[in-house]
This record gives structure tokens, C-alpha cells and sequence, in this order.
């Protein structure tokens, strides 16, 4: 599972730490190169587009910035549509502005499922609204449901 957090280049990496404590899955910063493990969380690096790359690697990008972010969701799920088509599962959690909904389009456009916190539980709602605006996304639910549904998903 690769995740994406909006993290400022200079903020300190104690975020996958903090994960990991509360995590069953272990969780680490992305390293370039880095295999995708079932069973295993990769964090995007502060300041760093985590992408997936031909190779079904995962790979850093300090490109530039979309949405006024680096990292981004949409760079991720933009590559992983494109590398792993079907078996991507996009999901959009509480946020600040638009990122994420271009991604979810691409994981739709490869046979993927797009996922959305619903609105009406986010503590910032930009981007859930904006994903179900620009997305017509596959599901749409309050927090306390995404794990179920993603537990149903993956099973199938």
C-alpha cells in the first residue's frame, strides 16, 4: 500500500514512525526503488512525489509541484493506474484542496476503483468534495466504513 500525506520538504520524517506504532501493517518512508510488498504501507517521503514506475517499483520524484503540493496523490495514482490498472484501489480521505481527484480519474480510466471519505465526516472537505465532483466515484463513504468496504474490496 503506498500513502500519501501533504508534508512540507523541511518537516521532520516522524510521521511513519507515529503510523507504524499505530499501524498492524509496518510502515516506512518510500525509498527509491523500493519493491512493492503485500502487507507493507509506503509513505511518501516530505516534499517528494511517490509514483510507481513501469518496473512495478516504486520511485521518487522531486518534479514539480501540482496543486501547490509535493507530494501528491494524483502523481501516485496517476502511475499506479497506468502500471497496475484494475488492481488500483484510489482512495481520497479529509483535505484542503483538489488533489487527488485527477489521480482518481486515471485509476477509473484503467478499471480501478475510486474511494471517497464522505464530506459530511472530513474534517476538511475539499478534497472529498472535489473527488465527487470531478470523479463520480465508485463508493462514497463516512470514515468508519472505508476500512470494511476496503477489506470487502480487496477479498474480490
Amino acid at each position: 500500500m503506498a500513502v500519501v500525506l501533504h508534508t512540507h520538504a523541511t518537516s521532520p520524517r516522524y510521521m511513519a514512525g507515529i503510523l507504524d506504532r499505530h499501524s498492524s501493517l509496518p510502515v516506512a518512508y518510500a525509498i527509491d526503488r523500493d519493491e512493492l510488498s503485500p502487507g507493507r504501507v509506503y509513505l511518501a517521503p516530505p516534499g517528494t512525489h511517490l509514483v510507481v514506475r513501469q518496473t512495478r517499483r516504486l520511485g521518487l520524484d522531486s518534479g514539480p509541484k501540482f496543486n501547490f503540493h509535493r507530494p501528491t496523490a494524483d502523481a501516485l495514482f496517476t502511475s499506479a493506474a497506468r502500471v497496475f490498472g484494475r488492481q488500483v484501489i484510489g482512495v481520497v480521505l479529509t483535505g484542503g484542496d483538489g488533489d487527488g481527484s485527477r489521480g482518481l480519474q486515471e485509476v477509473k480510466k484503467h478499471g480501478g476503483t475510486s474511494v471517497v471519505q464522505s464530506q459530511t465526516d472530513a474534517q476538511a472537505p475539499g478534497m472529498p468534495i472535489n473527488a465527487i465532483l470531478h470523479d463520480s466515484p465508485d463508493h462514497v463513504l463516512p470514515l468508519d466504513r472505508l476500512g470494511p468496504l476496503l477489506k470487502t474490496l480487496l477479498a474480490t
